[in-house]
């Protein structure tokens, strides 16, 4: 019995790429849920800011009271409502005790927040917040991405809050993203950080300072550590600067300033909120002019601070920061003079002094983005853009046959149901969406075919099983068994030569490369969808890919990669090389696209934009890509040898001495070779032990074909290759030699082969011929 499944999908992304440089944005991992919109807060101790994220387009969240990207994070009560922003801030003299700004450092705390003769929650004004941004967004908006401190360590009660809020303002799906990290994904003044960059992010913002070490890599960002203060932030020197005004004011100043004993609460408050104005008013003009004079209030004497009394007042406060930041360092086993640049970012580092000081404390160059105030929501926007909704499509689970499973992030737990016991569902629908130990989440889709929902083991905010979830729901999909392999239908390509065929993740479409184009089939209908025309130059195609979601086709020969719009055909960019690529995969996520040359080179590329991202050297032609299930591996193979890579690093991470044509199994736990003397399964593993072989006869006799490009069948049960003019077919668990279940004959040469997405049908590239045959079949009773 074959379950039927989902075939591993390829993806691709990259480029020899400055990231977060002007005009461009950080990269991160995922398929985008295309024109689903996603809105992102950075959420402040004294500002907040918002954007609204739809595919590539990021808008910013203009606040209606002042007409400026960033909100004043401040509520005030208005009756049974709560006023926030500019509004909320016009309100603060005449309602002091309505009214509540830098709340974000409270919370957590079990006091409730008085608002006049009402009690709150801090979630509760952090929620009201969030619900206005929301509100002026214009249109519904289903998830959230809400940037934290990275104090905000995973178990931290504050990230369960922050969810909670989010939840509170009508977001469906929240997740979170450590501000520093952020930060380091938002546009920057000048160059962009470039491959193999480490970045200290200095982040000082109004209520607490957060760092973090990030290393650019091919595969988008790596995050070595981040650290932080909650009690340091721009307030603590506006509490320092009022200290200083009130002392060196003297007398006049504490008798201009002095309120009657008898005096109403209010007036009191009133005078706290004057002075905090006050004090944020000089420190933001000594970071233009060398001296200010100004007066707290008409009736009180002018007070004067230059900017060296500043620094002074400052220099213990830096003095945390630099010491948070040697310990991060310290922690990563990271020295600064390995780091790129320290980029300075939140309002804070705005001030003079705060460059000044770190450029000599730590000896690095200083890099600033665009705008201090906005780096974190452009850099969320960034992130959300570029990585959307992450999508783990499902297996049918072996032994079970009937049982979906899901491979995805450790520390993860079942967030919420979308497709309840009893309820069916259709090929690919979503069914669940799981949240990681880092609070991102993943949506967890069918296979594509349709079932019902039995049901879920796992009950919602329950943990899964580490990487493979393999009890999540049981599903009553159709079983398939392996049937004697019968014709089912012809794709003439007369007078060209197959080179490469494959299915679309939904099955609908047939896509094959032959010698002078590549086409699209409808496989209902056999008609044609579209055509790509050869335009290498007289060279011929040699392999073709459909990206995980479908909406790309890649087309490799020489030389270069043409990526396609798999709807239209329409060219969306053309990847050049110096040499013939000789095979392209996508990545499982849909990010990068990968390509084998014979040259020798494997190349990384970034699927959404044709960047490239990194190159892989090898000694010998290349003939077959693919990546691990996910996506942190790249497998390569030549004449002699398979090589694996890490994705991130570009490093070698083991070799297999074996060579030749290749597939990876659904679960990523073994490699089929293909090659003259032999189909070999080896343990996808560093020691890369045989499990099963059919050998040649004789692998020199000039009768005896080399076996070509197999394939797994979805659920990892079956494993098929080219052989001459023939299709056979073997049964993968097999331990020894590889069990011969059926042999299709096609009388002419054998290309390569490609399984269809539910199991049923198995395409063959040949001479002339795109060959399908059906080679399962459904029942009703187990096997």
């Amino acid at each position: 019995m074959i379950p039927i499944d989902d075939p591993r999908s390829r993806f691709g992304v990259a480029g020899d790429r400055a990231f977060g440089g002007s005009g461009q944005q950080g990269v991160a991992a995922s398929v985008s849920v295309v024109g689903e919109a996603v809105m992102v807060i950075d959420f402040g101790t004294s500002t907040s800011s918002a954007a609204l994220v739809t595919g590539d387009r990021v808008r910013l969240v203009k606040e209606p009271g002042s007409g400026l990207w960033s909100w004043p994070s401040a509520v005030c009560r208005d009756g049974d409502r709560l006023l926030v922003g500019t509004t909320a801030e016009r309100r603060k003299r005449t309602d002091p005790a309505g009214y509540r700004a830098e709340f974000k450092r409270d919370l957590g705390q079990q006091a409730p927040i008085p608002l006049g003769d009402r009690d709150y929650r801090v979630e509760e004004l952090v929620a009201a917040l969030l619900t206005a941004l929301r509100e002026q967004a214009g249109e519904p908006v289903r998830r959230a991405l809400l940037t934290v401190p990275a104090s905000y360590r995973p178990g931290d009660p504050r990230r369960a809050l922050m969810i909670a809020a989010g939840e509170a303002a009508g977001f469906d799906d929240v997740e979170l993203l450590a501000e520093p990290v952020a930060a380091a994904l938002g546009p920057l003044s000048g160059d962009g950080f470039g491959i193999g960059d480490t970045v200290l992010v200095y982040d000082f913002g109004g209520g607490t300072f957060d760092a973090a070490l990030v290393r650019f890599t091919g595969a988008g960002r790596e995050v070595l550590g981040h650290a932080a203060l909650d009690d340091c932030g721009g307030r603590d020197i506006d509490a320092l600067l009022i200290e200083h005004v009130r002392d060196s004011g003297g007398d006049s100043l504490a008798e201009a300033l002095a309120v009657p004993a008898d005096a109403p609460r209010a007036v009191r408050m009133r005078l706290g909120l004057q002075f905090a104005d006050f004090a944020r008013v000089i420190k933001h003009q000594l970071s233009e002019v060398d001296e200010v004079e100004d007066f707290v209030s008409h009736l009180a004497p002018p007070s004067r601070v230059d900017r060296s009394e500043l620094t002074a007042l400052v220099a213990p406060v830096l003095a945390r920061t630099l010491d948070c930041c040697h310990r991060l360092l310290r922690e990563c086993g990271v020295v600064p003079a390995q780091l790129a640049a320290v980029l300075l970012v939140g309002g804070t580092s705005r001030m003079p002094v705060v460059a000044d000081t770190v450029a000599r404390e730590l000896g690095r160059p200083i890099r600033r983005p665009e705008d201090p105030d906005l780096a974190v929501v452009q850099g969320a926007a960034a992130d959300a853009g570029q990585g959307g909704t992450r999508v783990l499509r499902a297996m049918l689970a072996t032994p079970g046959r009937d049982r979906l499973r899901w491979k995805g992030p450790a520390v993860s737990r079942l967030a919420r149901v979308l497709t309840g016991a009893g309820e069916g569902y259709a090929a690919g629908e979503s069914l669940a969406v799981v949240r990681d130990g880092d609070d991102r989440l993943w949506t967890l889709t069918a296979p594509p075919v349709a079932g019902t929902i039995r049901e879920w083991t796992v009950p919602v905010g329950a943990h899964l099983p580490p990487l493979d979830w393999s009890v999540d729901v049981t599903s009553a999909g159709p079983r398939l068994r392996f049937k004697v392999p019968a014709f089912a239908r012809i794709f003439n390509i007369e007078p060209e030569t197959g080179r490469r065929v494959a299915f679309s993740p939904d099955g609908r479409h047939l896509v094959a490369a032959a010698v002078s184009w590549a086409r699209v089939w409808d496989w209902e209908s056999g008609d044609t969808v579209w055509d790509l025309q050869r335009n290498f130059q007289g060279n011929m195609y040699w392999s073709v890919a459909v990206g995980p979601d479908g909406r790309q086709v890649a087309v490799a020969g020489g030389p270069g990669v043409i990526v396609c719009d798999a709807r239209t055909g329409e060219q969306l960019y053309a990847l050049d090389h110096p040499d013939v690529i000789n095979d392209v995969a996508f990545s499982p996520d849909g990010r990068w696209l990968a390509g084998v040359a014979k040259d020798g080179v494997a190349v990384l590329w970034e699927a959404a934009t044709g960047v490239r991202a990194r190159t892989f050297p090898h000694e010998l032609t290349l003939y077959a890509v693919e990546f691990s299930a996910d996506g942190n591996q790249l497998i390569t193979s030549a004449l002699e040898h398979t090589h694996v890579w890490d994705l991130a690093t570009g490093n070698k991470e083991y070799l297999v001495d074996r060579a030749g044509w290749f597939a990876l199994s659904p679960e990523a736990s073994h490699i089929a070779l293909a090659n003259s003397s032999s189909l070999t399964i080896v343990t996808a593993d560093g020691e890369a032990q045989e499990v099963a072989s059919v050998k040649a006869k004789d692998p020199y006799s000039p009768t005896e074909t080399s076996w070509v490009r197999p394939a797994f069948s979805p659920d990892g049960r079956l494993v098929a290759a080219g052989k001459g003019s023939d299709v056979r077919i073997y049964d993968a668990r097999s331990r020894g030699t590889l069990r011969e279940l059926g042999t299709i004959r096609t009388k002419t040469t054998v290309t390569s082969v490609a399984f269809s997405p539910d199991g049923r049908f198995l395409a063959a590239a040949c001479d002339n011929w795109i060959r399908v045959y059906e080679v399962a079949e459904p029942v009703d009773e187990p096997e």
